[in-house]
């Protein structure tokens, strides 16, 4: 079985910070759409830090449950470049990044009262690792640089062959 994850179909080595519009899924009767919010360029040794990341999910989870009401879920990359936001419906970037602004306004606000959701041993797994200063670091650093943001993903067919790189293969993977 050929890998049909959109991620493995992203050149990374190209890729730049920026808000992509990741996949529009046609399940029939709903759509649902993902964006990719890329803080980091990937494989570049500059990584959201596991606090920053995890202060950001719940900023942003916070923010978006709010102010969007086809949000389904946001979430971190495991490579820590980036988040997840996944929406119910089809959606256009522009509304989205039209909701930014607001979002900066609503870490400000944390700021000020240097608290972050949900920060506590109830209702965090890891409440230890937040900190709304760090998180606002990375969130600044993206948010700030919004007009030199990639707008298109930079596609692969396959990786070089010479770099001496696992190659893609077919996945023998039997589902039942």
């Amino acid at each position: 079985m050929q890998s049909n994850v959109i991620s493995f179909k992203i050149d990374h080595s190209k890729l730049q910070p920026g808000l992509y519009l990741h996949e529009v899924k046609d399940y029939g009767t709903n759509y649902v759409t993902t964006y990719d919010f890329r803080f980091k360029r990937p494989n570049q040794g500059d990584y959201l830090t596991p606090c920053q990341s995890h202060t950001i999910e719940h900023v942003m989870a916070t923010f978006f449950t709010a102010k969007l009401k086809d949000k389904v879920y946001w979430g971190p990359m495991g490579c820590l470049t980036g988040f997840y936001l996944v929406l119910n419906g089809k959606h256009d970037v522009e509304e989205v990044m039209s909701t930014l602004d607001e979002c900066e306004a609503f870490w400000q606000e944390l700021l000020a009262s240097e608290t972050v959701p949900a920060k506590n041993p109830y209702r965090c797994g890891n409440y230890k690792l937040l900190d709304i200063k760090e998180g606002y670091k990375a969130w600044n650093a993206f948010y700030s640089s919004r007009n030199e943001w990639g707008k298109e993903y930079p596609i692969i067919d396959e990786c070089p062959s010479d770099e001496g790189y696992e190659k893609d293969i077919d996945y023998n993977i039997n589902l039942k």
